[in-house]
């Protein structure tokens, strides 16, 4: 049996967001989408010097995948409930056009630099 994270940690981070800076490397900016809209194509700010981000698909989405653009390439993390992702916030990115009924869930945090 699999217990997402946000059935697990969803309700203490709602309560209390500012307390993820508590945990080492982390700051207290947290990014949470619940949309039935995809992003467009950006790179994120910085706030605090941070140079990494993690995001976390905290549900399923078909076709809801975020694309990556490195120099010449284009990768695509498809959209998973659990799914962990790090990245470099200076890399271009956007989520994909997903199925109209579909709601992307996902929360995103900064690693200090």
């Amino acid at each position: 049996m699999t217990i997402s994270f946000w059935n697990k940690y969803g309700d203490k981070l709602n309560q209390n967001l500012n307390g993820i800076s508590t945990f080492s490397g982390l700051y207290h900016h947290v990014t949470i989408t619940n949309s039935t809209n995809p992003v467009f194509k950006h790179t994120d700010s910085k706030f605090n010097n941070e140079k990494f981000k993690i995001l976390i698909y905290l549900n399923n989405v078909q076709n809801g995948g975020t694309v990556f653009y490195k120099e010449n390439s284009v990768i695509t993390i498809m959209n998973k409930e659990n799914r962990l992702v790090v990245f470099d916030i200076k890399i271009p990115h956007e989520s994909e056009k997903f199925c109209k009924n579909d709601k992307k869930i996902a929360i995103g945090f900064r690693l200090k630099s």
